[in-house]
C-alpha cells in the first residue's frame, strides 16, 4: 500500500493523512481508557455469556461517554481555530472507528479464525481500492475517505461477530460501570498513555514543529523499517 500511495500522491498531503490517521489513533487511547487489556483479561475470566454480556456493555459504555466528549472538544478545537471542514468530519469517524473497533472484545471471545479472515479481506479491499481509485495527487482525500471506511467496516464485521457468539447489549448505568472499573482500568490507563508517547506522539510532535512532508518522510521511514524487521525475524 505505501509504494501505491508515496508514487501518487504528494510528500505534503501524505504527511497530513498520516498526522490525522495517527492524531485518531492517540485520541482513541484516551477514548478506550485501558478497555483493550483489562477488557480481554475480564472476557477471558467470565464464565458464562450473561457475564461476559456485561462486562461487553459496561466497558462500551465507559468509552462511548469519553467518547462523546473527545468528539465534542474536535469540533469545539475546529471551530475556535477556524480549520473545520471535511478532514475534521472524516477525523471524528476515523477516531471512532479506532474506538469502537472491537477488536479486544475478539480477542476475549477467542475469534482468532474470524480476525484472520476479516484482516486479509478488509486489507486486500483497502490496498486494491487505493490501487484503482487513487491515481494523481488530487485524490488524497480519496485516500482519506478509504481509510475510514475500511476501519469502520472492521468495526463492523467484529460488531457483527460479537452479537452473533450471542453477547446482548445492556443498558447499564455509566456512573456504576465507572466505579465499578475505575481502579484497574486507570493503571492499565497510565501504562498505555505512557508507552504511546514513544509509538505515537512523536508523529504529531513532529507536525506542531515541522511540515507536512517531515511527516511523510518520518512516517513512511517508519513503516519501511517496521516491515523489514517483520520479514527479516
Amino acid at each position: 500500500l505505501i509504494p501505491i500511495i508515496t508514487s501518487r500522491l504528494s510528500p505534503e498531503d501524505i504527511g497530513y493523512i498520516f498526522f490525522l490517521d495517527t492524531t485518531a489513533k492517540y485520541l482513541s487511547i484516551f477514548a478506550l481508557i485501558g478497555i483493550p487489556i483489562y477488557g480481554v483479561r475480564e472476557l477471558s475470566k467470565a464464565k458464562t455469556l450473561s457475564t461476559k454480556a456485561n462486562i461487553f456493555s459496561e466497558l462500551s459504555l465507559l468509552s462511548l461517554g469519553v467518547s462523546s466528549t473527545i468528539i465534542l472538544l474536535i469540533i469545539a478545537h475546529a471551530l475556535i481555530m477556524g480549520v473545520l471542514s471535511l478532514y475534521t468530519i472524516l477525523l471524528i469517524f476515523l477516531f471512532l472507528s479506532y474506538t469502537f473497533s472491537f477488536e479486544w472484545t475478539m480477542q476475549g471471545l477467542e475469534k482468532f479464525k474470524q480476525i484472520a479472515i476479516r484482516n486479509f479481506v478488509l486489507r486486500l479491499a483497502m490496498l486494491l481500492s487505493a490501487l484503482f481509485f487513487v491515481k494523481e495527487q488530487d485524490d488524497a482525500i480519496t485516500y482519506f475517505y478509504i481509510l475510514v471506511i475500511i476501519n469502520l467496516l472492521i468495526g463492523i464485521a467484529n460488531l457483527f461477530v460479537v452479537l452473533k457468539a450471542g453477547i446482548k447489549i445492556n443498558n447499564n448505568n455509566i456512573k456504576a460501570s465507572f466505579n465499578k472499573h475505575k481502579k484497574p482500568l486507570s493503571i492499565i490507563f497510565l501504562t498505555s498513555f505512557s508507552i504511546s508517547i514513544y509509538t505515537l506522539f512523536d508523529t504529531i510532535f513532529l507536525k506542531w514543529f515541522s511540515t507536512n512532508s517531515a511527516v511523510a518522510f518520518y512516517t513512511v521511514g517508519l513503516k519501511a523499517s517496521a516491515a523489514t524487521s517483520a520479514i527479516i525475524g
